[in-house]
């Protein structure tokens, strides 16, 4: 029986991976900072079928004393600050969890277990303001902030271990995608959650920020799907985890009101956008310059070109579908908390 390790288990991707190696009958086990983050494993039914393990990220000689114990046959790094904005006001913690951990990580499979296949959640982010598009394995490198700097260093890491050493590493250039279980601190899910509350009575505007950005936007229970798969395969490589499409922003807030039948009607004055309930004239959106990032990426693409040839991966769900499943699960998830 195969035992795999998954770094951030109590993430999204990581409570779903979990499920998904469990129903493969792997033996799992996960690292997490603190109990009390694990929602989503127990959302999922899973806490009592993980083994879990405290671990301080920055301890490294923790971190080998635990991979020394569990002796993994595949580990999953899914542990990441992921947030661009965050990046920016902790620079050294993103570096540290987002870069250097990942060394020490390879660092421990060289010296120990070379047979140990890993996989190393990347991010579209690393190819900054590109031209190119869409962006493939092959597209140049152009980071614009400490968050997809640090996953440039790991991605180049993960490449020099394989290339020098023969290991098995690879990295999954994941795009943007989100699920139920996106954190509420996200943009999406503050998205579903505003939606979910407006449609169970608390009429309040939503305040945004640049929503004519375009992003690749996926249900994150399938690139799990791409993560286990690219650790199955013959030889070792680099995967753009994509859907190949790109919308607005703007076209995701339209989707999710759509969940709760109220069409939007786009309107713009001299300072912002506002989006407006087709039926009443409501303003239920508004753009809120403040809300706008530094060095915003106008838009992004992936290619998943590569997955789908040699993985035999492609993402199914549309973003009509995946707004259908955050608004429904924020209104059970709020109807639940007895707020309204």
């Amino acid at each position: 029986m195969k035992k795999a390790l998954i770094t951030g288990v109590s993430g999204q991707d990581g409570a779903f991976l979990a499920k998904l190696l469990l129903e493969k009958g792997y033996i799992v086990y996960g690292f997490v900072r603190s109990r009390l983050s694990c929602w989503r494993l127990q959302e999922l039914k899973l806490l009592e079928k993980i083994n879990l393990l405290d671990l301080d990220f920055e301890n490294t000689k923790e971190l080998y004393e635990n991979l020394d114990l569990i002796q993994p046959d595949e580990i999953y790094n899914l542990v990441a600050q992921s947030s661009v904005a965050k990046s920016f006001e902790n620079p050294l913690e993103t570096i540290w969890i987002d870069g250097f951990w990942v060394s020490h990580i390879l660092e421990w499979i060289r010296k120990n277990k070379r047979e140990t296949r890993f996989f190393q959640a990347g991010s579209g982010e690393i190819f900054g303001i590109s031209k190119t598009f869409p962006q493939t394995e092959e597209t140049p490198l152009s980071p614009n902030n400490p968050y997809s700097t640090a996953k440039v260093f790991a991605h180049n890491l993960v490449k020099n271990y394989r290339e020098l050493y023969g290991i098995f590493a690879v990295n999954g250039i994941l795009f943007n995608h989100d699920s139920e279980l996106r954190g509420i601190n996200f943009f999406t899910r503050k998205v579903s959650n505003h939606i979910a509350g407006y449609f169970l009575g608390k009429k309040s505007i939503l305040e945004v920020g640049n929503i004519n950005v375009e992003r690749d936007i996926g249900y994150a229970k399938e690139y799990v799907e791409a993560m286990y798969l690219s650790l199955q395969v013959d030889n070792p490589s680099d995967y753009v985890i994509a859907t190949g499409t790109s919308q607005s922003i703007k076209n995701f807030i339209t989707e999710c009101f759509k969940v709760i039948h109220i069409d939007l009607i786009w309107q713009t004055n001299l300072t912002y956008q506002s989006g407006l309930d087709v039926s009443t004239g409501e303003v239920l959106v508004k753009v809120n310059p403040s809300y706008f990032r530094h060095f915003e990426i106008p838009k992004q693409l992936g290619d998943p070109t590569k997955a789908k040839q040699i993985l035999g991966w492609k993402a199914k769900t549309t973003l009509s579908e995946l707004a259908k499943i955050m608004v429904e699960y924020d209104i059970k998830f709020l109807s639940n908390q007895n707020i309204f």
